[in-house]
């Protein structure tokens, strides 16, 4: 076993899929550089799988046709003209 931490980009508004080493756990989420990311803590030797998480903005109607699964967290863009919310299905 070899853990450390990783960071993903997020795209916002949307779907990313990332493939992760398996049982990650992500720790942090919070913009850096005006990208979206988020930290997971890895072991680098174990095998990776797919993983999902969706973006939205404050005050959108969020999909009915599919859980949101587990909070991330929120990223604030543009000074907070843009507010985002990340979760993990």
């Amino acid at each position: 076993m070899s853990r450390t931490v990783y960071k993903y980009p997020i795209e916002l508004g949307g779907t990313t899929k990332i493939l992760m080493p398996k049982d990650a756990i992500v720790r942090f989420a919070a913009v850096q550089h005006g990208q979206p990311q988020i930290w997971a803590e890895v072991d680098t030797l174990a095998p990776k799988e797919p993983r999902t998480f969706f973006s939205f903005g404050t005050g959108w109607e969020l999909p009915a046709d599919k859980p949101l699964g587990r909070y991330v967290g929120s990223f604030v863009v543009d000074n907070g003209a843009i507010v985002q919310h990340c979760y993990e299905q």
